[in-house]
């Protein structure tokens, strides 16, 4: 059996006061950012897929800095802004 997990990463931040142009799961915390945290937790879980919903401007921050084993294993999937407390897939 084959493991996926999809993070929903595509929230605006808002009430952080992070800014437009980065997010929560690009947050540091001790030597890593909340995302590579999340994927080593998934990766260590046996999951061998991770699509992770996030919005496009937030792509670049998120993707950079991710290894190559993080990057692997991992697609990217854009949302649109959100509409309401969802967003639009």
């Amino acid at each position: 059996m084959s493991y996926v997990a999809i993070l929903a990463a595509g929230g605006a931040s808002s009430r952080t006061g992070l800014g437009e142009y980065t997010t929560k799961a690009a947050l540091r915390v001790g030597d890593r950012t909340l995302l590579e945290h999340q994927l080593k937790f998934f990766r260590d879980s046996g999951v061998e897929h991770v699509f992770i919903l996030a919005r496009p401007e937030h792509l670049r921050v998120l993707t950079a800095r991710l290894s190559p084993l993080d990057q692997s294993f991992t697609a990217f999937l854009p949302v649109g802004k959100p509409s309401g407390w969802a967003g639009e897939v």
